[in-house]
Formats: structure tokens, sequence, C-alpha cells
């Protein structure tokens, strides 16, 4: 043997972006352990070079199985168990057991696409694909690849277009409680580039050893002598050489071929934006050959979004059609998601009375998290299920990278606030998970009461899932807090004698009714209460001795718009009384009836607004409103009295303005349209509309 221009010893070039190691559990990409509709394939990854033997008869692989040269199909069904042995180059033995249930189940879709899909993979679980297109998965499955546990909505499965490696990915898909496992067989990508060998007389093997193969030939290296010479040459491939060979009956014109040998190339692999990698060269007359007469200037090693490729590849490489050598290349391309983030907060059901501590976790070390916020979306009454739908819409805006703290939620103001974050995780390599969302409702002060709701919880919190059922329930809460808002609905009965409200509340009602028992009531003591859009009635079945009023407030204030109260009494009847408070009734009707003595609204040292509202009083001994002291603005009204005597207004030391009213007199006593009002000498009374006064018969 001899050298040319000094001895380079050269090994097998090998470039680990991740070494490829010895064959586990993670090469066998099919079967795996699980219950599946269809058959199972049998695809290993012997990239490595073991030697794999396997049985389906529960013996050993080595006395009694088959040597694994490439995928198959097992067919069979019902509960299968593989037995896989794999011979390691050192000769270590190293072996796999794999059981699992085959179930066939009909399945039935409407959809074309769907329904050919599934077809395909019943009759063969190893399905083709080609980089230049895309490989349809339905987007109401469940997908998982890689045999990965987590799964994420289906979604059409793609790689680089320039991809070329040929490669097996596991896919799984779950659709109402059914599993299919297959495989998808990466064809290799064809080259615009075919392979037509040059005729040369000599052989390059391992870059450096050149041996002269011609007859009737010599040939010259450089600017060596001219020889004939077998003997292997060592070639320096650190330079370029010139190759030349000509007939061995030397004369002087005689044609002389040449081949212009560059010098070896530097060979990298380069990784992408998207996770693909690329192995490339630094002369671009040198060519990469796969398995096939395809060249290629560089090769791009690419899998799907949630897969992983780990291999060991050895590429032939060709300058001008001339076989050099090999490359290998040891390399993982990572394209497996992370685990979505998972969200540790103070309240998991989606509500909450008070602010919220929100701390987001990724169980991947290497993975970072990223989150975004939206803006509080406020609701003066609250969120109810009409307006979910469009909260889950609500954008969250940028994001940004998560430091560990905590996220606190809080609600700007009284109103019901809805907040959302998303968050992905994002690996070394750049993988990104899917985004994970997290919501919530922040309503310290919005409560539901329901006699009847849709969920038929155990535990009644107020929310708008969990209402309460009882007014004692809503009461309960509403002199714990400082001001709360009440949503009604439906007939509430109220049992308890004495309801007594001590703190500030609104009531907004929709189809409700609250439905006193015989001699019960509700006392105002010092509060602020606001009620809309109900009736409110007590119908006592007997009469009795120190009766209260239905409505008392004290000290307090009363507001009252679009409500129908009514008290039906068989005693004295006094529908509301009120005493150093504010009354504010609009567009509202208070009826009393009685068979003695029937008023609608009694007021000492009050603050009293009457309009656009309807008084009726029905007694022998009747009055709509009676007040002593305070002041009152009564405007647009209509007062009705039905009885033997009675006033619409009675007013002792009152200031009142009066205006545009209509006063109407049922009763049995002398006639008289001064009945409406009666005032003592204290009493001022101002009217800057004319009132209209009717005796009826």
């Amino acid at each position: 043997m001899k050298k040319i221009s000094g001895f380079i010893k050269y090994l097998l070039f090998s470039l680990c972006i991740s070494s490829a190691g010895a064959f586990s559990s993670k090469d066998i990409l099919s079967p795996v352990s699980g219950q599946w509709v269809n058959v199972q394939p049998l695809v290993l990854n012997t990239s490595d070079g073991s030697e794999v033997y396997y049985s389906l008869s529960g013996s050993d692989p080595l006395v009694s199985g088959f040597s694994y040269d490439g995928p198959v199909v097992i067919d069979e069904t019902g509960d299968v168990k593989v037995r896989i042995a794999v011979i390691s180059k050192s000769g270590i033995r190293s072996d796999f057991t794999v059981m699992y249930t085959v179930k066939p189940s009909a399945f039935s879709t409407a959809d074309s696409d769907t329904a050919l899909l599934i077809q395909n993979i019943n009759s063969n679980p190893i399905l083709k694909y080609s980089s230049s297109g895309e490989f349809y998965i339905p987007k109401d499955f469940e997908l998982s690849l890689n045999n990965s546990s987590v799964f994420e909505k289906g979604h059409n499965l793609l790689i680089n277009k320039t991809s070329v490696l040929e490669h097996y990915a596991a896919c799984t898909l779950k659709k109402d409680n059914l599993s299919w496992h297959f495989v998808i067989k990466v064809a290799e990508t064809p080259s615009a580039e075919k392979l037509v060998k040059r005729s040369v007389p000599f052989t390059l093997d391992n870059w450096t050893d050149f041996t002269y193969t011609g007859e009737n030939l010599i040939y010259q290296i450089d600017d060596e002598y001219w020889t004939a010479s077998r003997e292997l040459t060592v070639l320096d491939r650190t330079k370029p050489h010139v190759i030349r060979w000509q007939s061995i009956a030397y004369e002087e014109g005689n044609p002389v071929s040449e081949y212009v040998l560059p010098a070896m190339p530097v060979f990298s692999a380069v990784s992408a934006e998207d996770g693909s990698l690329e192995f490339k060269c630094s002369d671009s007359s040198y060519r990469f050959a796969l398995n096939s007469d395809n060249l290629y200037s560089s090769v791009t090693a690419d899998t799907f979004e949630g897969n992983t490729l780990n291999r060991s590849e050895v590429f032939k490489v060709y300058c001008s059609n001339v076989y050099q050598g090999t490359v290998h290349f040891d390399f993982f391309v990572d394209r497996q998601n992370p685990a979505q983030p998972v969200f540790e907060s103070t309240t998991q059901d989606g509500f909450a009375r008070s602010e919220v501590k929100v701390k987001i976790r990724c169980d991947e070390e290497d993975a970072g998290i990223y989150y975004s916020v939206s803006e509080p979306v406020e609701s003066a009454s609250a969120f109810e299920e009409t307006a979910l739908a469009e909260l889950a819409k609500t954008s969250t805006g940028d994001f940004r990278k998560y430091d560990g703290s905590v996220i606190l939620l809080k609600s700007p103001s009284k109103n019901a606030s809805y907040f959302k974050i998303c968050a992905y995780s994002l690996d070394r390599s750049g993988n990104r998970s899917s985004v994970a969302e997290y919501d919530v409702i922040i309503d310290q002060y919005n409560y539901y009461l329901n006699s009847s709701p849709k969920n038929n919880s155990s535990v009644h919190d107020g929310s708008w899932s969990s209402p309460f059922r009882t007014f004692e329930e809503a009461l309960a809460v509403i002199n714990s807090q400082k001001s709360t808002r009440v949503h009604v609905t439906g007939n509430i009965e109220i049992t308890k004698p004495l309801s007594v409200i001590e703190r500030d509340c609104v009531f907004i009602c929709r189809d409700a009714r609250f439905v006193f028992a015989p001699q019960s009531a509700l006392q105002v003591n010092g509060a602020s209460v606001e009620v809309s859009n109900c009736i409110i009635e007590r119908t006592d079945d007997s009469s009795r001795d120190g009766e209260l009023p239905f409505i008392t407030v004290e000290k307090g204030k009363l507001l009252l718009d679009n409500v129908e109260v009514v008290g039906i009494y068989i005693g004295d009847g006094i529908l509301i009384n009120s005493a150093e408070s504010e009354i504010c009734v609009s567009r509202s009707g208070l009826t009393v009836q009685s068979q003695s003595y029937a008023c609608a609204l009694s007021a000492s040292d009050s603050t009293v607004s009457i309009q656009d509202s309807r008084i009726t009083s029905s007694a022998p001994n009747c009055v709509n409103v009676t007040m002593h002291g305070g002041s009152a603005e009564i405007l647009s009204d209509m007062f009705y009295l039905i009885g033997r005597v009675g006033h619409c207004l009675e007013l002792a030391g009152t200031s009142a303005g009066i205006s545009s009213n209509t006063f109407s007199l049922q009763l049995d006593s002398k006639k008289s349209k001064d009945s409406w009002l009666w005032q003592d000498i204290k009493a001022k009374i101002k009217v800057k509309a004319e009132n209209t006064v009717l005796c009826l018969d």
C-alpha cells in the first residue's frame, strides 16, 4: 500500500445530534398495549443494527419465532401476546413483551373522507404518506402520535416538503369510546436527479482508498509517474486531486481522460425553525444517495408534529457520479409537543366570590411556559348561560414568558368579571404544546335565587349554576355582605314570621313572585333595598291582634320599580310602613284589601316618591297614603279608594308636590271631590299640574 502526500487515517464520519442508542421499548412503534378496533402491525425501529426476532405463540422468539426484516401485519383478533427478542451488535440480548386486544367494532359516519380513512385502517394498518401532501385526520377525533398518552384535537398531518427520509410514525385515534392504532409509512420523496454512474477505471472506498481497476490502461495521480499498479493507494483527501488515464500503448498524442477529485467536504446538520434537520455538504459537487438511485444535494429529515424520529443513517456520497464513501449520522428529530401547562388556582369550579390566585406549571423540565391574560369582561347583571358561549371567545392578547409568580385576578368593580388565561409550553426543540385555557367568573356581589333550577346540585352557594333555593338561604348571605345583588326567578315562598334585611341589596327579578305565608312580614332595618320586575304578595287566612305591617322600613330605603305588591288581610292591614326612611315607588302597583282598615303606605318622618304607579285600597275604612311629617313627590299616579269612608292622601305636617294624578273615589259615604285629600294646618302642598278627581258609583 502506498500513500499520496501523507497518510490520512479516516474514521466513519459521525454527527451526533442525539445518539440513536440501543434498542429500547420506544423502538417498538407497534403494537402497543390497549384495546383496538383494528388488527395491529409489527413495526420496529432497528436502525441501531440490532438483530430482532419475534413470536406470536408465546414461545421464545429465538427458539420458535421469526426474524424481523420489516413491517408485517399481525392478522389476529382478541387477546394477542407478542414476544420480541433483540440481539445487539455486542451480542447482548434484550426481551420485550406486548399484550393487547383487538375487538372489531362497527363505526358509521356521514363524512366520506372519515369513512374512507377508517376503512383503510381496518384493511391495512400501515398507511402510506408522501411529504408532498397532507395526511387527513378528522377534526372530531382525538389524535396522539408516537404512542404518547397526550391527545389533542384531530388535524391534518404534514411534514417539510423537502423531507426525503423514509420512516414510520405510530398514530392513535379515538372517537366515541373506540380506538384505532396504526402506523403511517412516510415514503422517500423521489429526486429529480438520478444516479448515472460514471465509468472510470478506478474505485474509491472509505473516501481515501484508491484502487485501479482499468484494463490496458495506465493512470496518473496528480504529477506522479504514470503507472498500471493495482496496489491500494491512500489519498490525502484534505486537498483535491486529478486522476488521468490513457491507453497502455503510450504514444504521444494519445487521448487522455481525467477526473478531478475535490477535497473531502465538511458535512453538517442544520436545524430549521420548523424542527426539521437538513444534512448538508460544503461542496456543491457532492451528492447524497439513500436506498435508491435518487441523488440529493442535501437531505432533510422531518416527521409529523407530535412525533419523534430517532435514527442512525448511513448515506452514500457521490461526486460527479463517482462513489466516494459513506457518511454516518446519528440524529434525533424532536417534533413531539410538550404537555399542556396545568393551572393551579384557589378555585377550580370556574366561579369565585373573591380574588383568585393562579399559578401555572409544566411537568416537563425543559419546557418553558408562555401565557396571556384577558382584560376583565364586566357585567352589572352577572353572566348567565346565554353569555357563556360568547365569553369563551374572549381574546387574551399577546403571550409572555411566565416567571413562576402568582397571577392575581381581581374584579375592578362591583360588577361580575370574567377572566381568561391561555398558556402553552415550549420546549428546547421549539415544539409548542396546544393551548390550555383557564377561565373564571369573579362575582362578589351577584347571587341567584331560583325555586326550580335546572341544576339539582345539593350545594346551594348562590352562584348561577347552583342558586339558592329559599329566601332564607339568600337572606343569610345578604346580611353577611356589605352589598349584594340577588337575581330571582320563579315562585319564592317565604314562611318565616319575620324576615329582616340589614344590609344593602338589589333584587333583580325575572318571572319572579315572592309569596309570603299568612301573617309573615318583611322588615328593612337600616339598609337600602331595591326590587324590580316582580310580584310580592301575602294573603291572610285569619285575623291576629298586633299584626305587623306587610313591609316595614326603619331608617332605611326601599325602591320599587315595576313591582306589584299585594296584601289581603282579615283584620287591619298596612301594606308598607316607613319610619325615618326613603320610599321610592316607580311604575308599580300597591294593592291592599281588608275587612276593616286598609292602608297602602303609612310613613312618618320619611321621604316618599311615587311616580307612574297605581295605588289601590279596598276596605270599609281605607287610605292610599298616610304621612306624618317628611316630604313627598307624587306625580302621574292613579289612586283608587273602594270602601265606606277614607282618603287617598292623608298628610300631617308633610311637604308634598302633587301633580298630574288621577284620584278615583268609590265610597259609600257622601260623595265629595274633596275626600281625596286630608291635610292638617302644617301640611304644605304644591301643585305644578292639575290633578283629576273622579267620584264613581
